[in-house]
């Protein structure tokens, strides 16, 4: 059993590696070695058939790692939180978490001793060699920790990649997972290896008997999550730009109130569903604690698009499981709202069977989505009248199955 370093991926090499996933031109360079921003509009071309159609690299950026079910993190992703002084610039460490997800393979690094105990989940490092391989590469990481003992070299475990800090300002704070082995398990490395942390091959890693894939799956989308926190603890609400909103008049039901059981159980035919869309579907968050995150944001910054619309809340309901999350009061009418926050720029999302009752019989009901609702600069607010609702191409998801 050996390790296989490798060498330290430049920005073009990341990007090389998209274009040939997905069957793209490669990246245009500028002087600087910086990945021309028109990049990121072929990736979204190749993915959703149609450019970011955003004209600032943040924006193209953020729409891009959304769109993969990836938080789009300004401290990291670019250097947008550095405010003005910024410049604009894409890091390394997006294409290598787009080129991630594209690849559905983590980047693996090897974690000695010296640098850290693999037991301890949260550090602090002192030195830029030691965070510049997994600043560059991003949350996800798979990481494998090992000693150097008399008998040579020995990996201790292995763990996933969390969260880092942001800045490069001493101390720099860490935290990943781990995962002992059972038994330690030595192996070779004719040529020694280097200082530090290092990047290794993911056969290498997966020589241990840990896939990626595996490993990935235990981290369950915490450092998705503690992006997200950061995100919307740094950036309020306040301070996100939105649209205005306009509340459409009530919709027409056309006919009696219909008994809940009667209406949402009752469409099993499934040729009489169309899909949602026909262009390939981007990755949607599948953890709870991400999921969580974006619908209180979104329920936040819906709340403020109404509020600014002249609309009191009159009844927060989103404990009481009847379709909506809320109650809102202007001019002596009432409105029932659902609010949908989405991580993306696509509307697409998840409605209950109570929300669809709703939807097909509530004239007051109405849906707000909220996308990029995890955006540190610019959220989109969209209000549906459950008549547009029910005329939306639908598709099953699920079954309920009674044995």
């Amino acid at each position: 059993m050996f390790i296989e370093t490798i060498p330290r991926p430049t920005k073009k090499d990341i990007a090389r590696d998209i274009a040939r996933i997905l069957a793209i031109p490669e990246a245009e360079m500028s002087r600087g070695g910086t990945v021309k921003s028109d990049f990121l509009d072929r990736i979204s071309e190749a993915l959703l058939g149609s450019s970011t159609n955003q004209e600032d690299t943040y924006r193209k950026a953020e729409f891009v790692l959304s769109g993969l079910g990836e938080t789009y993190d300004p401290w990291w992703d670019t250097s947008e939180a550095q405010g003005p002084t910024g410049g604009g610039t894409v890091t390394t460490r997006a294409y290598s978490r787009i080129r991630a997800n594209l690849a559905r393979e983590q980047r693996c690094f090897a974690v000695p001793g010296s640098v850290a105990a693999g037991r301890e989940e949260s550090h602090t490092f002192n030195g830029r060699p030691h965070r510049i391989p997994l600043a560059e590469a991003g949350p996800g990481s798979n990481l494998l920790f090992f000693e150097e003992t008399s008998d040579g070299y020995v990996a201790t475990g292995v763990g996933s990649l969390l969260v880092t800090a942001p800045g490069w300002t001493d101390p720099w704070k860490i935290q990943w997972t781990y995962r002992p082995f059972e038994t330690p398990l030595v192996f070779d490395s004719p040529f020694g290896l280097p200082s530090g942390v290092f990047e290794i091959s993911v056969a290498s890693f997966e020589s241990f008997g840990t896939a990626t894939a595996e490993l990935e799956s235990t981290n369950s989308g915490r450092a998705e999550a503690a992006i997200a926190e950061r995100l919307t603890d740094t950036y309020k609400v306040d301070d996100v730009r939105l649209n205005s909103v306009a509340i459409p008049p009530r919709s027409d039901v056309g006919g009696p109130i219909a008994a809940l059981t009667e209406v949402a159980y009752t469409e099993q035919n499934t040729g009489a569903l169309k899909p949602a869309h026909d262009a390939p579907t981007f990755r949607r968050p599948q953890n709870r604690a991400l999921s969580r995150e974006i619908e209180r944001r979104g329920v936040q910054l819906a709340h403020r698009a109404l509020t600014e619309d002249g609309w009191l809340l009159e009844r927060d309901c989103q404990k009481d499981g009847v379709g909506y999350d809320f109650v809102y009061l202007k001019n002596g009418r009432r409105i029932h709202v659902e609010v949908k926050g989405i991580q993306g720029t696509r509307i697409d999302f998840n409605l209950t069977p109570k929300e669809w009752w709703r939807a097909l019989t509530d004239e007051d009901w109405l849906l707000v989505t909220v996308t990029n609702a995890l955006s540190p600069a610019q959220s989109t607010i969209s209000v549906f009248t459950g008549n547009q609702v029910r005329a939306a191409p639908r598709s099953v998801v699920s079954y309920r199955l009674a044995m």
